[in-house]
């Protein structure tokens, strides 16, 4: 394999803001959400997505979400498709979110929020999450939240 055919088939992470998906995108993405979690979800709500490319589909996605009355930004739908999961993809992919969106449109400094709810990745989840600069804020019986450290 040429070093330009791998550069084809292995794009770095991109953002796009939502309100500029094309429908073609949208569905690729919807694809990735539903496959890892089974449930489907609506794009609008959420103010950008953050994806990685592997052999030319998407691979792994994380929804964002700005919230206006504080400086933080909600990771939501966190998520690798299976063939490409435990290959860093989903590590690259949440240093560039945590990278490129540090701080918000007043220049602000940023906390990153995401819940892990109950179930059997649980703790591997939680603890991928804490060895990544995050910490649990409170845990109960259906989720863990965590926040990204100050």
């Amino acid at each position: 394999m040429s070093f330009f055919t791998s550069m084809r088939m292995k794009l770095p992470p991109y953002f796009v803001p939502c309100h500029f998906l094309t429908p073609q995108l949208t569905t690729q993405i919807l694809n990735v959400i539903d496959v890892s979690f089974g449930r489907r979800v609506s794009l609008q709500r959420y103010d950008n997505v953050v994806m990685t490319q592997r052999d030319k589909k998407i691979a792994a996605v994380i929804t964002t979400r700005h919230d206006p009355d504080s400086h933080w930004v909600f990771l939501e739908n966190f998520c690798v498709l299976p063939n490409y999961r435990n290959q860093g993809l989903g590590t690259e992919l949440l240093e560039f979110t945590c990278t490129e969106l540090y701080t918000d449109y007043g220049g602000n400094k940023v906390t990153f929020a995401l819940h892990v709810d109950a179930g059997i990745n649980h703790d591997r989840l939680v603890n991928y999450y804490c060895c990544r600069g995050f910490r649990k804020s409170y845990t109960n019986e259906k989720e863990t939240m965590l926040l990204s450290e100050d």
